[in-house]
């Protein structure tokens, strides 16, 4: 279930210490579902938006399609409505272990320490190409 931003109204005296905000991206907010090499992309109302291929675990374009295929990935996303790229804003589920129930700084840490990883086995492959 995807988090609703709240509006910030009045500032607590504590905003610095005690909270964590962030800006939220223009754009439609979709859960993106990555499970048996494809990404399901889900508006706010459960309603298929688009099935896409991504570089997440089980999303369809990674080498080890079939080392994380069984084991599902969930992102809550919001996806520019112009070039229809994705913008992660939560981690619900990561190759089937469950993150609900975690901190959201937990799940922040997460996410951006899982797409980084992503990213540099992109680094990788792009170095193999040269040899």
């Amino acid at each position: 279930r995807m988090q609703r931003p709240e509006w910030l109204l009045a500032p607590p005296d504590d905003l610095a210490t005690s909270w964590m905000c962030a800006a939220r991206p223009a754009g439609t907010r979709v859960l993106a579902i990555a499970a048996k090499n494809q990404t399901l992309l889900r508006g706010r109302n459960n309603k298929h938006v688009a099935t896409v291929r991504t570089r997440l675990p089980a999303g369809g374009c990674r080498r080890e399609l079939g080392k994380a295929s069984g084991a599902a990935t969930v992102l809550d996303c919001v996806q520019d409505r112009v070039s229809g790229a994705l913008q992660a804003v939560d981690v619900l589920v990561w190759q089937g272990r469950d993150m609900r129930t975690c901190s959201f700084e937990m799940r922040q840490f997460w996410l951006s320490a899982r797409l980084s990883d992503l990213d540099d086995d992109d680094d990788d492959d792009d170095d193999d190409d040269d040899d």
